[in-house]
């Protein structure tokens, strides 16, 4: 059964930290409060260049994963990843791909976030104009579905989509899972009273225009109505079908380069469309705490 609940309120905090007084925010006529982006950030997002050394060692950890799942991965050639990739995980039923390829599983080890973490603090803390900027934690849930993560890890995990895979959520915000996981396993340890959060996403594998990542310029300053509807992986927010119908032009893929992510508010409505394949599309995403 679906529950209805309201628009998140801007600043949600996990189950563990708490979120800063809204300050200096804008109110709209329908009486809407949000807080105003960055100057180099007016719609909610911004294409931002990933590092090819994160890029690298996010890949090579994929594909120690994936070998773990079949061994005859070690013995191609680069061109034929993307096809045993796509084969493997295409392999298992839905119900054992839930299973294999669950969040837990596919977080990063240490080696990605001790190059991801720097990088945060020299190029995106400025853009984002923040006083203090941090990486998230790992939840109780995920340590429970990988005995190698520690509460100290860092919330950084990959996503796989199969072709012509019901593998992706409805149009969200991110800030509604936030709203939905409070106080439960899933939530997110929260680092210091926050301001806002930001999440960046990046192609791995198997990305292009028409599977990748889309977003709707300046939804973070509406209040849209979701409910939530109950999953195996628990609750997920569902944005109503006549806004999604409504704002359909709106959503558009702003990546432009393999070697380029998006930045953008935990408040903007984005979605993964169903991948039309011909391969997986492995992507790569976290989320960032500012004051």
């Amino acid at each position: 059964m679906n529950t209805s609940v309201t628009s998140v309120p801007l600043g949600k905090s996990g189950h563990t930290g708490t979120s800063a007084p809204l300050s200096s925010t804008i109110v709209t006529d329908n009486g809407q409060q949000y807080l105003p982006c960055p100057r180099a950030i007016p719609h909610g997002f911004v294409c931002i260049d990933i590092p090819p050394a994160i890029l690298r060692e996010c890949q090579i950890h994929i594909l120690k994963y994936f070998t773990t799942l079949d061994s005859s991965l070690k013995r191609v050639k680069s061109d034929a990843i993307p096809s045993l990739l796509t084969q493997i995980a295409s392999s298992y039923s839905d119900e054992e791909f839930v299973k294999v390829f669950i969040k837990g599983q596919r977080t990063f080890p240490s080696s990605v976030s001790k190059i991801i973490a720097p990088w945060i603090e020299s190029e995106i803390k400025p853009l984002l104009q923040a006083k203090r900027v941090s990486l998230t934690h790992v939840s109780d849930l995920d340590q429970c579905n990988n005995s190698n993560l520690s509460p100290n890890d860092y919330d950084i995990y990959w996503r796989c989509v199969r072709p012509r895979k019901q593998d992706v959520a409805r149009p969200h915000k991110d800030s509604q899972f936030a709203y939905l996981n409070e106080g439960s396993a899933r939530a997110i340890p929260l680092p210091f009273e926050i301001r806002e959060r930001w999440r960046i996403w990046f192609p791995l594998f198997g990305c292009h225009m028409d599977n990748s990542i889309q977003l709707v310029k300046d939804s973070y300053k509406e209040d849209i109505p979701f409910s939530s509807i109950e999953t195996v992986n628990g609750p997920r927010p569902d944005i109503e079908d006549h806004w999604v119908k409504a704002n359909e032009t709106r959503f558009g893929c702003p990546i432009d380069a393999p070697n380029r992510g998006v930045l953008f508010r935990d408040d903007v409505v984005h979605r993964g469309p169903v991948n039309p394949g011909p391969h997986v599309r492995i992507s790569a995403e976290f989320t960032l705490v500012i004051q």
